[in-house]
């Protein structure tokens, strides 16, 4: 019996992160590494994540388009767990951003993920820290909804990667 892999759901802040904190011509292997999880189908992020790219024009949007099948159109499923998500913790997003706010479909579709015929050991990946408080953010939420929640330099440990 073959051992199941982690798959990663992306906010759109590891992206930033991973371009700014690891730049490609540094950190050619650990890019590498990210497009083999790709084409693994094992690092995926909401279509709401691109949408966030598109807002700045620069090289993280540029390579991101080189990939356009990571970004996953919202199911009903997905749907109805972002309203779920919404219903119970509305200071998840900001109501005023004119570019719908990704987080909620980042931890529906790896919430969706992780339940059905073929559950998935799926994890957000965001650069999020928990809120203390009063406040929300995508850690928060995933904890209520028992999705673990790591960093990207925890992709990197978890994939065994030594740079």
């Amino acid at each position: 019996m073959s051992e199941s892999r982690p798959t990663y759901c992306f906010d759109t802040c590891s992206f930033i992160g991973l371009h700014r904190n690891y730049p490609r011509h540094v950190f050619s292997s650990l890019w590498d590494g990210c497009e083999k999880l790709i084409e693994a189908g094992r690092l995926f992020a909401p279509r709401e994540v691109l949408r966030e790219l598109e807002k700045k024009d620069d090289e993280i949007l540029a390579w991101a388009k080189n990939f356009p099948l990571i970004f996953i159109e919202p199911d009903a499923q997905q749907l109805q767990l972002v309203k779920d998500i919404l219903a119970k913790h509305a200071g998840l997003i900001d109501p005023n951003k004119y570019i719908p706010d990704a987080d909620p479909f980042v931890i529906a579709l790896a919430l969706s993920r992780r339940q059905g015929l073929f559950p998935s050991d799926c994890q957000v990946v965001t650069e999020e820290k928990l809120a203390g408080p009063g406040g929300l953010k995508i850690p928060n939420v995933c904890a209520a909804y028992n999705v673990p929640c790591i960093r990207l330099v925890n992709v990197f440990e978890l994939e065994g990667w030594v740079f």
